[in-house]
């Protein structure tokens, strides 16, 4: 039995290169490269490759370059591969190469193919196919119609302002100081916010979008007051420790009867991933990551001014910060899908679920 070695390292719209090896024959091997059965071009694997002689592959006189006939659509070159002339078994392909001009061309050509913006695909915010996959689903009855405007505006800004009626917050408070989602210690206590975590996932208008964003049942993995002026620049999918960072949202709303600001970068939903130090915005919680992105994507401030009733709910990543009146406060709830849910944070004891009568869960 011949024994056949090699590998297919390179290909472009004109050429594909590699080796391919046996020590079974003096004979030097022919490949042909073929795209749907057809031959498209031939050589033999007769150069020398000093990479390969100095692993054993003989005199290292095994590299090919196959010239092809015609130019190749790059749409067509993820479906190129490599025979040895006679045989059916196809050389390896050693890397990705030939993809992205696979991509770059699949989305010229078709720029709404469904793609994700980051390496972690996620929800609405990152799909590059979102609003046509919107209009499917309300065509197929998964989405209901009356939430085409907020998840519209989801989609298209990054957050979305809902109705939430009032928002109560028990007078209770503990003696620890209040967990502020800038990182700074709380000026007073902590209210407890578990009447007014219950009470925003009870809300009709919230739940309802909540929903259609998280193709699910939301469960509220935690809250955080937000107080004053000391919030800095974030994004979602940073606060937490998420199995699917790019699954979550945060539902903000006023504990007073006072207004909120929420001040976004502008469009920074749609902004590239990685920072010009090569990190990931989307699991980074230095803020200072997301603001890296930001000004490389030279990226605006907007103002939006919030009013007691309604509250806002932030797409993953969508770089922002909450800012109250003095002495009033936000709180913000951090959602994530039911099917996403980290349970190993529920069975190490830490924490306990409340299932509500609306089907949502809240997770303290």
């Amino acid at each position: 039995m011949t024994i056949i070695r090699g590998s297919l390292d390179v290909v472009s719209s004109v050429s594909a290169m590699g080796w391919a090896f046996t020590a079974d024959t003096r004979k030097k091997l022919t490949v042909q490269a073929m795209l749907n059965h057809a031959i498209v071009g031939e050589a033999i694997a007769d150069i020398h490759r000093a990479d390969l002689a100095a692993v054993g592959m003989g005199d290292g006189n095994c590299g090919f370059k196959i010239d092809f006939y015609q130019e190749i659509d790059p749409l067509y070159l993820p479906f190129i591969v490599v025979k040895i002339s006679g045989g059916d078994v196809e050389l390896p392909r050693a890397s990705l190469s030939g993809y992205s001009s696979y991509f770059t061309a699949l989305y010229r050509k078709f720029p709404v193919t469904a793609r994700h913006r980051s390496v972690f695909g996620g929800l609405w915010t990152d799909r590059i196919d979102a609003l046509p996959l919107m209009r499917d689903r309300i065509d197929v009855g998964i989405i209901d119609p009356a939430q085409i405007p907020a998840l519209s505006a989801f989609i298209q800004s990054g957050f979305a302002v809902v109705d939430s009626g009032p928002v109560r917050v028990s007078a209770a408070k503990s003696e620890a100081p209040a967990k502020r989602t800038g990182g700074m210690p709380g000026r007073g206590k902590t209210p407890d916010l578990t009447e007014a975590v219950g009470g925003l996932l009870r809300s009709g208008p919230v739940l309802d979008l909540l929903k259609a964003i998280l193709e699910g049942l939301p469960i509220a993995v935690s809250s955080h007051v937000a107080e004053g002026t000391d919030e800095g620049f974030r994004q979602p999918s940073a606060m937490e420790r998420l199995r699917s960072p790019a699954e979550c949202v945060s539902v903000v709303v006023s504990l007073d009867d006072k207004p909120f600001v929420l001040d976004i970068v502008r469009d920074s939903h749609l902004f590239a991933e990685f920072s010009t130090q090569s990190e990931s915005r989307w699991t980074n919680p230095a803020g200072a990551v997301a603001i890296d992105v930001a000004l490389k994507e030279s990226g605006l401030v907007d103002r939006h001014s919030v009013p007691p009733g309604s509250a806002v709910i932030v797409g993953p990543g969508l770089i922002h910060r909450v800012r109250t009146e003095p002495e009033a406060m936000a709180v913000r709830v951090h959602c994530i899908p039911s099917r996403v849910a980290p349970l190993d944070r529920l069975l190490d004891g830490s924490l306990k679920e409340t299932q509500l009568e609306s089907g949502a869960r809240v997770w303290r």
